[in-house]
């Protein structure tokens, strides 16, 4: 799983729509797991 998985995947088994935006400290490899450095997460009522 990526680091922003809990963060979304909740709300998308609880059948919400929303969006978001993540911005991590660079990209994951097999060594490395990338950290958010800042998170927007919204449920909406529209897409």
């Amino acid at each position: 799983m990526w680091s922003d998985d809990e963060y979304w995947y909740p709300l998308f088994l609880g059948d919400k729509l929303f969006r978001g935006a993540f911005l991590f400290d660079k990209p994951s490899d097999v060594e490395y797991s990338a950290r958010i450095i800042t998170k927007e997460l919204h449920v909406v009522k529209n897409l």
